[in-house]
Order: C-alpha cells, then structure tokens, then sequence
C-alpha cells in the first residue's frame, strides 16, 4: 500500500510539472519568422529544429504517448536539403473553375511519406475521379493566411490544409492519408459525402485509453466518459461544406484545434473529432469490413487500404 501511494504521488507530480511546462508549447514564440505569412527556408529550417528542441525539453510523453515521435518531429522541411517543398494542383477529368470536389493530400519528409504521397496521387490521377486533387509535400498548409502559428500544436496541419481549400470555395473537400489506397470509386466517395455531409472511417477502440484529462478537460469530457465513446480513424475523412451537418462538423474540428490543450493527446486531431461526433450523436462511420491494412487484405467489400507499412 506505501509502494503503491509513493507511485501515485509521483505520477501526479510528473503530470503537474509537465501541465506548467505546456507554458512553454503553448506560448511557443514565432518572432524569430520575420514574416510569418512568408517564412524564408532558413526560417522553416529554424522552426522545425526550435520545435523538435521544446518538445524534447518540456517533455509530452505523458499526455502523446507513443504518438510523441510522430507529433513532435514533423519535417516540413528536407534536413539533407536533397528535396524541395511542392504544392500542386491537378485538374482530373475536369476544368480549372469547377470547385466543387477537391482530394487533399499531404506528405512531411518523414520517412517513406513521400513514397506513399506520390503513389496515392499516381492511382488519383489515374482513375475515373472526376475534381481537384490539392497535393502537398512538406512545408506548411494555410501559410499565407498565418496558420504556421499554429505548427506547434500535434497534428493541426490537417485541419489548416482543409481550412486553406475551404477558403478558396471548394464545396466537398476529401482528406486521405499518403498511406491509404483507395479501392472504392472515388466519386461514390463523394456522393456518400453529399449524402451524408460528411465521411469518415470507423475504428476498433474507443478514445479512453489515447487521451489524458488534460485534453478531455477541453471538451468536459470526463475519463470515464472517454472511455466509451468510439473512436474514428482519421486516414479518410471528408466534409461536405455545401451542408449545414458538414460545415459543423468542420468548424467544430477546426475550433477545437484552438483549443489550449484540445490537440494534446495520443492521437491528437482523432479524438477531437470522435468528441465532436459523439456530442452530435453521429456513429455512422464506414465499418471496418470496409477496411484493410495491407493490400493482401484486399477482397470485394474493400473500400480502402490504409497501408501504413508502405510509408514508415
């Protein structure tokens, strides 16, 4: 009982002085950028090393988890120079004016991102999908509206790349993760999105164990809540913001990213979204039958292939 009260007491010491250290994240200083709507390479360069430097003081494994090399070593630069930032635009079996469908799809210099990236744009391109496929490699989505401001926050350049098109006029916007390959018809995607307002797929644990009360906090959600509100996988999710549904759930998602602590946990932008789902009573996600993690997996009922082994 006495071991067991001294690891308790410890615990919660190490996650009060981890709370206060947030300070030091959340306050994070951008000075440094001259202009931060414009950042220079050497700026970004700058960034990415001042950001790999905090987390690793401040220390956010308790509240990241195993995710916290993924979270905190985002490259949205090229280290060894080899490789230059790219943004692209295609066109696929249509014009340039036509905004309402746009794919998109985006890759850090991370490990093999930029493999799966140029695959999933090959099979895009290639198929009968007929819109806008929005490509990034590295760099930072929203730039030129300041949202690098918000690149210190986990995972917060996925809402900021959905933000940057919505902001151009695109109606239903598709997001799919460089290690997914879809299978189904893309433009049935988006029929669903319209149907529906929005689209996301559906996943094999509830949200308890990937969050921590801190972020829960946020959203007055208890832990014991936590614990049984299913989670969403977040590889494929799309939002038709033509409809009232998917402009919520949208702005929702986005202003929870805002949030002080709304993005810190194990699977930062996930769980913000299962939140906003389960206070919406929406549980409508694409079944996990659907759903295969290697393309040896694959059989007729497969929708899409999140092969995460192809990019890490």
């Amino acid at each position: 009982m006495f071991n067991l009260s001294i690891f308790n007491c410890l615990f919660v010491l190490i996650f009060v002085i981890s709370s206060k250290c947030f300070a030091s994240i959340l306050d994070f200083d951008y000075s440094f950028i001259k202009d931060i709507k414009n950042p220079t390479y050497r700026e970004l360069k700058l960034l990415q090393r001042k950001l790999r430097s905090i987390n690793r003081r401040i220390g956010l494994k308790p509240f990241l988890k195993e995710y916290t090399d993924n979270c905190c070593n985002i490259n949205f630069i090229d280290a060894k120079g080899k490789r230059s930032i790219k943004h692209e635009r295609f066109c696929i079996n249509t014009d340039e004016n036509d905004l309402d469908r746009a794919i998109i799809t985006f890759a850090s210099f991370n490990k093999n991102y930029p493999r799966g990236l140029e695959r999933l744009n090959n099979l895009i391109k290639n198929s009968s999908y007929k819109g806008h496929l929005i490509s990034r490699l590295g760099g930072w989505p929203n730039i030129n509206s300041g949202e690098l401001k918000y690149a210190h926050i986990p995972y917060s350049f996925k809402v900021c790349f959905f933000n940057e098109v919505a902001n151009i006029g695109y109606k239903k916007i598709l997001w799919i993760d460089a290690s997914v390959v879809p299978i189904v018809n893309l433009n049935s995607v988006f029929d669903q999105i319209e149907h529906d307002g929005y689209i996301v797929l559906d996943n094999w644990h509830n949200i308890g164990p990937y969050d921590n009360e801190l972020s829960l906090n946020e959203y007055e959600i208890s832990m014991d809540d936590a614990m049984s509100i299913r989670s969403c996988e977040v590889s494929v999710v799309g939002f038709d913001l033509s409809s009232k549904l998917g402009t919520l759930l949208f702005e929702d998602w986005y202003s929870y990213m805002k949030k002080p602590y709304g993005y810190f946990s194990s699977r930062p932008e996930q769980n913000a979204l299962s939140i906003i789902f389960y206070k919406n009573n929406i549980s409508n996600f694409i079944p996990l039958s659907k759903i295969a993690t290697s393309l040896e997996q694959v059989n007729q009922h497969t929708s899409f292939v999140v092969d995460r082994s192809y990019v890490h």
